[in-house]
Order: structure tokens, then C-alpha cells, then sequence
């Protein structure tokens, strides 16, 4: 069987600490062992990259508006010398030249209209950089997501998948949501035994119940909320713990608690090893204004943890309100009351945990490449190129 052989995968970074980036990774390691593998992007950090013809693309990192302009004006132009006989694969609307297919991870018209203007700027100069930034990212939506600007879209949830068809409609065969895999052998629940040799490990007091939020952008995920919430339940329950791995203003949002409790909030920084400290905890509490799949989330349904969750990408794909998990609104006397609940009935922490680790079990990154793939095959077929033949020279070669 003939097998599609040049795809060209377009992005700003590949490899590295982000969801968009450790999605790059997952599919073009096990990709470059089937197809030839030109990767057009700013940086490239993935374990090996034999078997990947790589092209760096120079662009400043800030401010944000030129590095735009700068990648997508340079990828661009290499990649219009590339694109015969290969299929283009963009992550995102970063390319003025045609593609064949665009993983979409992060829907800016979506965001804009769900979140509205509630960020906060340290300075004038900073806000109108997001404007401006705000700005070209959307008018580069505009002329990307057009089926003669790119082909395929691929939203990575429903979430996302609903924005694009409010904002850029697509034929519907034109769209396939496929979304972001977990290492499921990597992320796995642990035994009670586990969790109090690692609390130990890690000088934590071992019994209790442990609370874990995992992420950055503190103010837009609602770490303030879990926080309050915890506050009210300290008086109450006094093996309460909460967890916060990853990086923020740490002594700023300490202060929603009080000094009293604090010992039992654990501001541990970003962590290397997030699959352990989902192992030692019990419950997953997220209350993010948005996301568009949300590795965080897959990550601790794998480690069948309790999902308290806003009802943001990712989640809504898998998490069931009371039967894999719990959505809750982002306020305070929500978050408390799921959390009461768990605490007063904590058989229910593992019911929902091994719900929702067997929704997530098929979720894995084996799966997901497969559907690229297979998408891969259907725009060849499109194409007319019937799975395209083999180069007699391949391009890593010349």
C-alpha cells in the first residue's frame, strides 16, 4: 500500500513547556517514522530529531505584534518552495500562503467573546500591545479559516469546534475534531499506599485529603476561587490540603487565605514531573475562564482524580456532571460546595476517579496520530496524488 510520504508542519514552536507545543511533539515522533518530516518553525526541542529536515525560522519574541509579522511572513516564503507534492499542516493561523490542514488549538474570536475584557495590564503600554496583538491574530483568523485558505480545520475539542462554526463556518466535511492524547501509561491512578510514600517523599504531611491545581496564568484560571473556597472549609475539615504546581505570585495569592490555614496550602512552583504530584492528590480543581483543550485536565482524569472543573474546552468532552466528574461555575460558593460534598462523602472521590480515567483510557497520543493520519490519506485523495508516491530521492537526503 502506497503511503503518503512529504508533510510539512508548520508552527511558532515545537517541543517544549505548552500544550500546543507538547501535541507538536507527541505527533512528530511517531509521525517521522511513516512520512518525511520538514518541520518550519522558531525552535525545535524534542528528544531526538533524527529523521526531521528542520527549518528555522527567525522572529523576535517580543513585542508580540512584529513576531507575528516576522514568522509569518518568513514561514511564508519557505514554505511556498515547499509545499509541491507535500502536505501542508499548520498549527494555527500563522501562514499567508494556502495549507492543506490546520490543527486549531485556541479559537481567538471564541476567547474574545467568552472572556471579554477581563484581563488586567501592569501599564498602558502593555495593554496596547494586546490590543494590537489582539488585533492581527484576528484578522489572521479571518483570512486563514476560509476553505480556500486552508483546506481542513481540526479542532482539538467540541469547544473549539463550536467556535469555528460561529465564527469562520466551514462545510462540515471540511472539519474533524480530533483531540489532544494523554500518556495514559504515564498518568495513572495511585494506590493509597503510593500517595503517602510520595507525600512523604516530598515532605507533605501524609494523611489528609489533597487538592491540586496544576497550570500557570493564576488570575485567568481561578486560583483566587479555589482558594477562597478553601478558606471556608479549613474551620471544618483539618486535613484539608490544597496543591498549586506551576508558576505565579505565590505570596500574593496566599494572602485569600487565612494565616491560620495557610501551612496547608503548598505553593510548590512548576514542576518537571506533573504525573507525580497528580498521584499524591485526590481531587483536580480548575476553574479557568477558558480553555481549548486543556492537557491539565486529561492529564488528572488519567490520574483518576475527582474533576471539579468549569465547564471550559476539554473538560466539557469528559467530564459528565455527577457521573465522571463535577462542573462547577467560577465562584467561590460553587467550588465550596463541590468540594463540601467530596469531603463529606469521600467514597464518591474514587467513584468519580474511576469514571473518569475510562473515559480517558482510548484518549491516548497513539490515538490521536492515527486520525491524522488517516486524515493525511483522505487530503491525498483529494489531491489526487492516491497516498503519493515515494520519492526516489527523499528531501532529508539532499
Amino acid at each position: 500500500m502506497n503511503k503518503l510520504k512529504k508533510v510539512v508542519l508548520v508552527a511558532n514552536d515545537v517541543g517544549g513547556v505548552g500544550g500546543m507545543e507538547r501535541h507538536l511533539e507527541e505527533m512528530i515522533q511517531r509521525m517521522k517514522n511513516d512520512y518525511e518530516v520538514t518541520v518550519v518553525s522558531s525552535s525545535l526541542r524534542i528528544p531526538s530529531q533524527d529523521g526531521i529536515r528542520f527549518i528555522h525560522i527567525p522572529a523576535v519574541r517580543r513585542p508580540f505584534p512584529l513576531m507575528t509579522l516576522m514568522f509569518s511572513t518568513y514561514a511564508s516564503l519557505r514554505v511556498h518552495f515547499l509545499a509541491r507534492h507535500s502536505i501542508v499542516h499548520t498549527t494555527g493561523a500563522i501562514l499567508l500562503t494556502k495549507a492543506d490542514v490546520c490543527t486549531v488549538h485556541f479559537c481567538h474570536a471564541g476567547w474574545q467573546s467568552a472572556a471579554g475584557e477581563s484581563q488586567t495590564y501592569d501599564s498602558v503600554l502593555h495593554r496596547v500591545n494586546h490590543k494590537v496583538g489582539m488585533w492581527i491574530k484576528l484578522w489572521m483568523e479571518r483570512y486563514c479559516y476560509h476553505p480556500a485558505q486552508t483546506r481542513h480545520l481540526v479542532p482539538v475539542s467540541q469547544r473549539v469546534n463550536r467556535e469555528l462554526a460561529e465564527f469562520y463556518p466551514y462545510p462540515r466535511r471540511q472539519v474533524r475534531v480530533i483531540s489532544n492524547g494523554v500518556d495514559t501509561e504515564k498518568f495513572h491512578p495511585a494506590t493509597h499506599t503510593e500517595k503517602h510514600q510520595l507525600r512523604a517523599q516530598f515532605g507533605l504531611p501524609t494523611d489528609g485529603t489533597y487538592v491540586i491545581f496544576m497550570g500557570g496564568d493564576w488570575e485567568r484560571k481561578g486560583v483566587r476561587y479555589l482558594l477562597e473556597a478553601f478558606n471556608q472549609l479549613a474551620p471544618v475539615y483539618a486535613n484539608l490540603h490544597v496543591l498549586i504546581v506551576g508558576s505565579g505570585d505565590a505570596a500574593r495569592f496566599a494572602e485569600y487565605v487565612d494565616d491560620k490555614y495557610i501551612h496547608h496550602i503548598h505553593f510548590v512552583g512548576k514542576q518537571s514531573n506533573p504525573d507525580i504530584w497528580y498521584r499524591m492528590s485526590d481531587v483536580f480543581v480548575f476553574p479557568s475562564n477558558y480553555e481549548a483543550c486543556s492537557l491539565a485536565v486529561l492529564e488528572a482524569a488519567a490520574s483518576g482524580l475527582a474533576m471539579v472543573v468549569t465547564n471550559v474546552g476539554g473538560a466539557d468532552d469528559i467530564v459528565k456532571d455527577g457521573e465522571t466528574g463535577y462542573l462547577v461555575e467560577r465562584d467561590v460558593d460553587s467550588i465550596r460546595f463541590k468540594l463540601q460534598y467530596l469531603l463529606d462523602f469521600p467514597h464518591e472521590i474514587e467513584r468519580v476517579g474511576n469514571q473518569i480515567r475510562q473515559v480517558v483510557a482510548s484518549l491516548t497520543w497513539d490515538e490521536t496520530y492515527r486520525q491524522f493520519s488517516n486524515l493525511y490519506q483522505s487530503i491525498a485523495r483529494e489531491k489526487g496524488h492516491h497516498g503519493l508516491e515515494q520519492p526516489q530521492q527523499p528531501a532529508l537526503n539532499r
